[in-house]
């Protein structure tokens, strides 16, 4: 049987006998049945027809129904599950009675406008509302102002513009109007202006209306709920489930133990409660049911979603845009549910009404068009409007567009407008606006200098909300202190690298391999991974150091393949340090095939970029003819970087004119390159060499064999050699056959010819060491083999005399023609006699 078929049944068995004690047997507990609330209105109808309400025992008897059928959403409850036909007639109905009873009861005029913005859509009627609390506020209510102009700021109605509706609120409340206050602190929940709203409710605390009464604790608990307190906002909300029975203190304390619950807890007893609340009229209860309701495992069936859609349908039905936003977003993103004409359909519908996240979505998609045509301008016109409502992540998106443009037709590039949308976003404390203001400042845009200082109280902010780029930003800037901090931007770096920003990660790996911030350890592993990790985003710094970890086993073992596979993609993105290592690995054919002329072109690229290193490797390639010889290039190339001081290009110049690579004749150019190197603490036997012969400057032995010394300490071979001598010949010091010997060794154990054709020498005649010839002959074998004259020589006398080697005059003749063919005076002379 329809509802209005029930209805008129009821209405015909009512007569004034019965009624006023039928309706005695009504409550609260049994009105919330829709068999019992309808029954109630039919019998509130009847009284409206039959009792003279003018009469204040007969109003006393019709507010206390109506009162009781209104309750706590007793009259959603009754109608939430209706089919459509008999919705109507609740609707109609409950309508037509309520403006009725306006007339002797204002109240009334205020729940009819609620009912005709709070029901389902396609019954919705603003102007319905605006015209009952009209009426409310010419009886003299004190709420009507005040819940239209909440009503208005929240998108309910369409009358008076936000700010003008806030500020409205706020003057009610000054004047004393109990509901602006209410309705002042309900906005200010959820902004900065929080933190004293339970003082300014304290008047509605006591009040002798109840209804006023339950709002001071809603406020409450509101408060607690920002103070994150949660024990005290539990305590408020289970005060005002005890005296009233709430509904809406009912779906916060279930959505709390859920909170609360551990993944593995029931919550059955939670959900059945945010059901109750919907069905007693709070919406968003309805909303939570279906979030929580969404499968939670990896690989869910479509059947899953069953339950969770039902929930979001309802939300939706009864006016929740947000509910419309996440179905639209299930319908366009989830595969099990893709339906896209669907999903666009209900996204432009949430759009419309008030939901900021779909109006969002909605211009992303426009600027996106993978699931509609692409439309920028009207993605445009979505955020401007959204601005112009004062929503902060609008004006942040306009303030990309004006940085970086859309296109030509829809906006253009200005940096100065971008600036001022990004600081309109800031000022409402949305953390990328944050960030952008604070990289406009630390950076400077177009004729503002750079104001690191300026800078700061925007990134730190943003970096309180955990913004990513911030805590890098922040990190960066206490490395370029006056007095760094390295220990303290590391700790910006790895929080921002734990939320899972790609370039922190690379950040934080740089620091864990050199141990920047004095942590007492390196840790190659985890840098490795911290660059592996932004590698997988295409970070092009942790691709070359991916790449470089490979090719040199840090923190990772050595992998040649894997090593070509990341440097190849970063000098792909053109970087300049990846080119270079990748240039050195065609040059020694390291995990690819040898190739000199990729090495060069490769080198030369990174070169071009302006990277000091592979300019100076250039310039070598050309100075020793790697591919070509070309000493014009070579020194330009060497020239350009030592004009950065860059002590291995010194260097590399020092020798091309102490070893007059060109026959210019032009030594003593050499000595201002070697002594550039040397101040940078970066040495060769070339520095010494100028003092022991004069070259440049004037002779000096003694700083000849200081410089040697120098250079033996830092490593220079060739300098291990030059100290052997001096101490072999005394130049610049004592002699000293030991020290000499164990300088020649060193060196002659490093390859250098000269010093294994001396340590032989030693070797063989027992200067300054234990005679050894076999070593000897080892030595002299290995500087013949090289071309060294003298070497040569010796050797073919150690087989001529079987001197450390048996007694071979065919090699003998062999070393001595060798050694004649090279120079060798003594040689050529024996040779020549041998010949004769």
């Amino acid at each position: 049987m329809k509802i209005s078929e029930k209805y008129d049944a009821y209405l015909k068995s009512t007569d004034t006998e019965n009624v006023l004690f039928i309706i005695e047997s009504l409550t609260r507990d049994n009105i919330s049945d829709p068999e019992k609330w309808f029954e109630g209105l039919s019998h509130f109808e009847f009284i409206l027809h039959h009792f003279d309400l003018t009469d204040v025992n007969y109003l006393k008897r019709a507010i206390e129904l109506f009162e009781l059928l209104t309750y706590d959403g007793a009259d959603f409850k009754a109608s939430v599950y209706l089919e459509e036909e008999d919705y109507a007639f609740f609707i109609r109905k409950v309508s037509e009675l309520s403006e009725r009873f306006g007339v002797y009861y204002p109240e009334a005029y205020i729940e009819n406008g609620i009912q005709h913005v709070v029901c389902r859509r396609g019954y919705r009627d603003a102007e319905k509302t605006n015209e009952q609390f009209s009426k409310a506020k010419i009886a003299g209510l004190e709420i009507a102002d005040a819940i239209t102009n909440y009503y208005n700021y929240i998108g309910l109605l369409k009358d008076t513009d936000k700010e003008t509706a806030k500020k409205n609120l706020e003057q009610l409340a000054a004047q004393g109007n109990h509901w602006g206050l209410i309705y002042s602190c309900y906005l200010r929940i959820w902004t900065d202006e929080w933190e004293t709203i339970l003082d300014d409710a304290a008047p509605l605390q006591n009040h002798p209306d109840d209804k006023i009464r339950k709002h001071y604790l809603q406020i409450a608990q509101g408060y607690y709920r920002r103070a994150q307190n949660t024990e005290k906002q539990r305590e408020i909300l289970e005060e005002t489930i005890e005296k009233y029975n709430s509904s809406y203190a009912r779906f916060i304390l279930a959505d709390i133990k859920i909170a609360e619950a551990g993944p593995d807890a029931s919550i059955s007893e939670e959900l059945q409660e945010l059901q109750n609340a919907f069905e007693y009229g709070i919406i968003d209860a309805a909303v939570s049911l279906a979030l929580h309701l969404l499968p939670k495992h990896q690989e869910p069936s479509k059947e899953e979603f069953s339950a969770s859609l039902k929930w979001f349908e309802y939300a939706w039905k009864y006016g929740s845009d947000y509910a419309g936003y996440r179905l639209a977003y299930l319908y366009l993103y989830n595969p099990l549910l893709e339906n896209i004409p669907t999903g666009l359909s209900l996204m432009e519908e949430a759009a419309k009404g008030s939901s900021i996240d779909a109006k969002i979505e909605l211009a992303e998609l426009y600027l996106e068009g993978k699931v509609t045509e692409p439309n920028e301008i009207k993605a445009l016109q979505l955020f401007t409007e959204m601005h112009e409502d004062g929503i902060a992540y609008a004006s942040y998106r306009l303030g990309n567009f004006a940085e970086y443009g859309v296109n030509a037709q829809a906006t253009e590039f200005d940096l100065n407008k971008a600036f001022e949308y990004y600081k309109i976003a800031a000022d409402k404390n949305l953390p990328q606006a944050l960030y952008q203001v604070g990289r406009y400042l630390k950076y400077g845009y177009n004729e503002i200098a750079p104001d690191v200082e300026a800078s700061l109280p925007y990134l730190q902010k943003a970096a309180e909300y955990d913004n990513a780029q911030a805590l890098t930003e922040m990190g960066l800037i206490e490395e370029t202190k006056e007095t760094p901090d390295y220990a303290k931007a590391f700790e910006y770096f790895d929080k921002a690298a734990a939320i899972g920003y790609p370039y922190a990660n690379y950040l934080k790996g740089l620091y864990l391999e050199n141990d920047y911030h004095q942590s007492g350890e390196r840790d190659e592993q985890t840098a490795f991974e911290c660059y592996n990790y932004a590698a997988q985003y295409n970070d092009v710094n942790a691709l070359y150091e991916t790449g470089r970890c490979y090719k040199y086993g840090i923190g990772i073992d050595e992998n040649p393949d894997m090593a070509i596979h990341y440097l190849q993609q970063a000098a792909d993105a053109n970087h300049a340090k990846a080119l270079t290592e990748l240039a050195l690995c065609y040059e020694s054919g390291y995990g690819v095939a040898e190739d000199r002329q990729k090495a060069v072109d490769l080198m030369t690229q990174a070169a071009e970029m302006g990277y000091f290193y592979a300019e100076y490797v250039v310039g070598r390639y050309y100075l020793h003819g790697f591919v070509e010889q070309d000493s014009q290039k070579g020194l330009q190339w060497l020239n350009k970087v030592a004009e950065t001081g860059y002590p291995y290009a010194l260097l590399e110049l020092g020798d091309y004119y102490f070893y007059d690579y060109d026959r210019l004749d032009t030594y003593d150019k050499a000595f201002p390159y070697y002594e550039q190197a040397a101040q940078q603490n970066v040495l060769t036997e070339g520095y010494g060499m100028c003092f022991e012969f004069g070259i440049g400057t004037e002779e000096n032995l003694s700083r000849a064999y200081t410089e040697y010394l120098k250079a033996a300490e830092y490593g220079n071979v060739a300098a291990k050699f030059r100290l052997g001598r001096a101490y072999y010949f005394g130049i610049g010091t004592e002699k000293d056959e030991a020290t000499a010997f164990r300088w020649f060794n060193e060196a002659a154990q490093q390859g250098n010819i000269y010093a294994q054709y001396y340590a032989g020498i030693q070797l063989l005649e027992g200067q300054g060491t234990v005679p050894n010839p076999q070593q000897a002959v080892s030595y002299f074998t290995e500087a013949s083999e090289a071309g060294y004259a003298d070497a040569q020589y010796s050797l073919a006398n150690c087989y001529l005399m079987g001197e450390g080697v048996d007694e071979n005059e065919a090699q003998a003749v062999y070393w001595f023609e060798k050694a004649a063919e090279n120079g060798h005076e003594e040689a050529i002379k024996l040779t020549k006699k041998k010949r004769r």
